[in-house]
């Protein structure tokens, strides 16, 4: 589910329209807020595919901070990441090791999305 006022701009991010426009996708109202319901193979894959908009950090953060309410202080640290998702660090990173959320992220969803974690 993506919430209703920031699914154009996810979209617009992903540079890939729905095949469906929104307002055919069904909405969802979950106490004060409303949520689209993103269904059909192509519109997925219109989420996912081609963008670095709709990898890890700048995906994640949208996540936690539409769908779940991160506070906007801690969506910050996601912002500050400039290490990349690759073991070695990007040369001149800003970022201590112990801070390396996108290399965090993708560590987690490569070990729980994949081989025995299934």
């Amino acid at each position: 589910m993506v919430q209703d006022a920031a699914v154009m701009e996810f979209l617009a991010l992903c540079g890939k329209p729905l095949i469906n426009s929104p307002s055919a996708q069904p909405l969802v109202k979950i106490f004060t807020q409303n949520f689209y319901v993103i269904r059909g193979p192509e519109n997925v894959k219109a989420l996912f595919k081609s963008s670095w908009a709709c990898t890890s950090i700048p995906f994640v953060k949208f996540a936690l901070g539409y769908a779940f309410g991160l506070p906007v202080k801690a969506l910050g640290l996601y912002d500050k990441d400039d290490s990349g998702g690759g073991h070695l660090p990007h040369p001149g990173n800003t970022v201590e090791a112990r801070n390396r959320i996108d290399y965090r992220v993708y560590q987690s969803l490569s070990r729980f999305l994949e081989g025995k974690g299934l």
